[in-house]
C-alpha cells in the first residue's frame, strides 16, 4: 500500500511540473513529499531528459534556488 501512495505522489509531482516550473519547496508543499525524496526523483528525471533544472539567483543571502521544468524529448517521426 505504501508503494502505491508513493507512486501517486510522484505522479502528482509530474503533473505539477507539466503545468508550470516549480522549485523543491513548492513541490514539497504541494505534494507532501520530503525534499530529499523529491531531489532524488528530480535528478533521475533530469538524467533521463524529461526534466531540466535552472539555477535562479535570489536577492537574499541564501544564494541560489533551482527551478525544475518539464522538458520531454522531442519526438521525430520514424520513416
Amino acid at each position: 500500500m505504501n508503494n502505491r501512495k508513493n507512486l501517486v505522489k510522484v505522479i502528482d509531482m509530474l503533473g505539477l511540473l507539466v503545468r508550470a516550473p516549480r522549485t523543491i519547496p513548492e513541490l514539497t508543499e504541494l505534494t507532501g513529499m520530503h525534499r530529499h525524496t523529491l531531489n532524488s526523483w528530480l535528478e533521475l528525471l533530469c538524467e533521463e531528459g524529461l526534466v531540466r533544472k535552472e539555477a535562479r539567483t535570489r536577492r537574499d543571502p541564501s544564494g541560489q534556488v533551482f527551478k525544475y521544468y518539464w522538458s520531454p524529448p522531442t519526438c521525430t517521426p520514424q520513416d
